[in-house]
């Protein structure tokens, strides 16, 4: 595809909402590592004050993502319309940045199920 020029309240848009996808990219990864001390808690039989810790700090930070998110529909909606129509180097940087967004929440979905099985266990006296 060939470059398009973008006006500048799209490019405004576009650069907003990458900023907005870079900031959760670095939360998702901060939650991910948080998930993983969880899993090794739960595992080894941590304290329970300790994992209950770890859920509050993820419940935050997830709430502060939710809350970062308010205000950019209109900027999602510039994306919705362009992410296809363009090779535009912030397009392709606006695409990796979801691409690893997705793996981070992928990451922390699986560690969390992991963290369900392994309650399950403890549970079941396993």
């Amino acid at each position: 595809m060939a470059p398009m020029s973008f006006t500048v309240a799209e490019r405004d848009a576009l650069n907003g909402l990458l900023g907005l996808y870079e900031r959760e990219r670095c939360m998702y990864a901060e939650i991910l590592t948080l998930t993983k001390r969880q899993v090794a808690a739960v595992r080894t039989g941590g304290d329970l004050e300790d994992i209950r810790g770890i859920f509050e700090r993820k419940r935050t930070m997830l709430d502060m993502i939710a809350n970062m998110e308010t205000g950019f529909d209109g900027a999602k909606a510039v994306w919705e319309r362009l992410r296809y129509a363009t090779d535009d180097v912030l397009c392709v940087r606006i695409k990796e940045c979801l691409s690893q967004l997705g793996e981070l929440i992928e990451d922390v979905l699986n560690l969390e199920a992991e963290t369900d099985r392994l309650f399950l266990a403890a549970a079941a006296g396993v």
